[in-house]
């Protein structure tokens, strides 16, 4: 078997370029491990469970002692709120929004439920199935009805400009 130059130059350089990038490498680890002894302390990580013990935007603010868009002392809106017909309504808005997703996820749950049980055919006969398929069914017409009313009150956000 024979072997060009041109294959077995490039398998040099190949090797080569191999050699040169492990000794990169090495210098990088090291350079690494000496900042890492630079370092007093180590850095703050978050997880999923830390992330969760943090307020939220609102409350962060409220803590603060003041409101984001304002720069307000948070207890001077608070006293402000009953008064400002906007602020109220937007809270109305957020609370009937809020009941309105916990309705479809509730009546969701329902319809996979009861689909669930009408999927097993060894469970239920005769009348009992048929009342299951009735409460699916009223729990489909229950979800879309809540689905709607959703549509309008996003529709009514955007045109009052309320943000949630």
């Amino acid at each position: 078997m024979r072997i060009s130059k041109p294959a077995l130059i490039a398998v040099g350089l190949a090797c080569l370029g191999a050699f040169v990038s492990a000794q990169n490498l090495a210098e990088a680890a090291a350079k690494e491990k000496e900042r890492r002894s630079k370092v007093k302390s180590p850095s703050k990580s978050y997880n999923d469970s830390t992330v969760a013990t943090f307020p939220a935007a609102d409350d962060a603010s409220a803590a603060a002692g003041t409101t984001p868009a304002a720069g307000k002392p948070a207890d001077e809106k608070a006293a402000a709120a009953p008064e400002d017909p906007r602020a109220k309504a937007l809270a109305d808005w957020r609370t009937r929004i809020r009941t309105a997703r916990e309705d479809v996820t509730r009546h969701s749950t329902e319809v996979e439920r009861l689909q669930t049980l009408l999927n097993d055919t060894g469970s239920l006969f005769g009348a009992a199935r048929q009342q299951a398929i009735d409460r699916q069914n009223e729990a489909k017409v229950a979800l879309g009805a809540s689905r709607e009313k959703i549509e309008g009150l996003e529709t009514e956000g955007r045109r009052n400009g309320y943000r949630e």
